[in-house]
């Protein structure tokens, strides 16, 4: 079954998929997620290279960190939530299997993650950060807190840029691809008739979009 049916016609590509036992794929595909969450943090690393802001390199680690992590919790927490809501109206369904279409279904976050990181790393790059929140001293020695509020304003500054607008745009337009395939997978995986299988998912929509850093 080609990957490309995931999206002509997602019911019968998770039809097949139910047959294999195998994570494999899904695996790659939450992992390759995860880097592009991070690749935001990584691009705000690069934006500050050869500028004396090492004193924030860090904080910008443990972020970049943050943001990998939350893909790998997503997966088993929303495949968790569909699973409870499933139980809850007494559906049959199986969290492994829901576990391994759920998985599919993370696909298009790869995509969100991308233009959510080159969004944001075109207008900072164009700007000077010493210009706009960051400290350029070697000798600063700012307490935790303040490195925070330093680097987020740093890191906000480029959502008024027309350039992240538009990218938040595409995000968003991929993570409503991603809850299309979850629903479709929660429906396949589970005795849920399509009304409940919206349901059971869309929560989880804002959820993720909650979760997508901007």
């Amino acid at each position: 079954m080609r990957t490309i049916n995931l999206f002509a016609n997602p019911n019968e590509f998770f039809e097949e998929r139910i047959k294999y036992p195998t994570m494999t794929a899904q695996s790659a595909i939450i992992l390759v997620t995860a880097l592009a969450f991070g690749g935001q943090m990584i691009g705000v690393y690069f934006t500050t290279l050869g500028m004396e802001v090492n004193h924030y390199e860090s904080l910008i680690i443990v972020l970049s960190i943050v943001q990998m992590i939350v893909p790998l919790v997503l997966w088993p927490a929303f495949t968790l939530i569909f699973w409870g809501i499933g139980k809850a109206v007494n559906a049959q369904l199986r969290f492994k299997l829901l576990l391994r279409l759920t998985g599919w279904g993370f696909l298009p976050m790869i995509g969100a993650g991308m233009s959510l990181a080159l969004g944001r790393y075109v207008p900072l790059r164009a700007a000077n950060p010493c210009n706009a929140a960051l400290v350029c001293d070697p000798a600063y020695t700012g307490t935790l807190t303040l490195l925070v509020e330093d680097l987020f304003l740093y890191i906000g500054s480029a959502t008024s840029s027309v350039v992240f607008q538009a990218a938040f745009v595409v995000a968003v337009l991929f993570i409503l691809l991603s809850a299309y395939l979850w629903y479709n997978a929660v429906y396949e995986a589970s005795t849920l008739t399509r009304q409940g299988a919206f349901l059971a998912v869309a929560p989880q929509y804002w959820s993720a979009l909650w979760c997508t850093p901007t």
